[in-house]
């Protein structure tokens, strides 16, 4: 995994390093921030877990995702199901990208987080 990003020390690597994903992980950032990496996720539109389509993400909060707009997300207000392997939590979408409709915002609705355990470290700094 080849994550990019400019660490704030000055004699940490410089922008063109790749970082490893503990590395990634373990560097200072602001807690209001999101986390801009790329994660596979199935999206299921109804409870039933019916034909499940796949999406990934752009940017992560604790709370909530930035993702790629599946035929399935139709509108803001809509309540959806997110799974990242084994976890699977209901979610609401909030924003809809107007300008190409690619993208997607929705925040969760529940209080367990799909996110793996070592993301949800770094969310919650």
């Amino acid at each position: 995994m080849d994550l990019r990003i400019q660490a704030p020390m000055a004699a940490s690597p410089t922008p063109d390093t790749p970082l490893s994903l503990a590395q990634f992980l373990n560097a200072r950032r602001s807690s209001a921030e999101p986390i801009a990496i790329a994660l596979p996720v199935k999206v299921f539109s109804d409870a039933r877990g019916l034909t499940p389509e796949w999406s990934c993400t752009y940017e992560i909060t604790a709370r909530s995702a930035r993702m790629m707009r599946t035929p399935s997300i139709r509108a803001v207000g809509q309540e959806i199901w997110l799974q990242r392997n084994n976890r699977r939590s209901k979610f609401r979408v909030t924003w809809i990208s107007a300008s190409d409709e690619s993208q997607y915002r929705a925040e969760c609705l529940e209080e367990r987080p799909i996110w793996d355990d070592d993301l949800l470290g770094r969310l919650m700094r």
